[in-house]
């Protein structure tokens, strides 16, 4: 294996080992150096939960076969709707509850 610390060969390798999430499950995807945005669209929050919470595991198991880890701690996720009335919505992954933010600030 080489050694890419430091180089710019590592973050194009990098690229080049994770260029086939997007076929990992249906949401859209959006990568910019080590920062991802998962999106998806519904008109129906509660079926919406449900697709995403699917999904994001599919995600979260496809890290895994390619030996990498989702931190938890770090992973935000935002509902964009024009309707007044408040989601109460819920992420899970892997048993660890993700928080809900009103601004997600994206890299890219």
């Amino acid at each position: 294996m080489w050694n890419t610390t430091g180089s710019s060969l590592g973050p194009f390798l990098f690229l080049v080992y994770i260029n086939d999430l997007a076929l990992a499950s249906e949401f859209n995807v959006r990568i910019f150096v080590d920062d991802t945005k998962l999106t998806m669209v519904s008109d129906n929050h509660l079926s919406l939960q449900t697709k995403v919470n699917c999904e994001i595991q599919k995600i979260d198991n496809w890290l895994k076969s390619k030996k990498l880890s989702l931190n938890y701690n770090k992973t935000e996720y935002m509902i964009v709707t024009r309707k007044k009335e408040k989601c109460n919505f819920r992420i899970n992954i892997g048993g660890n509850e993700i928080s809900q933010k009103g601004c997600i600030r994206y890299l890219g």
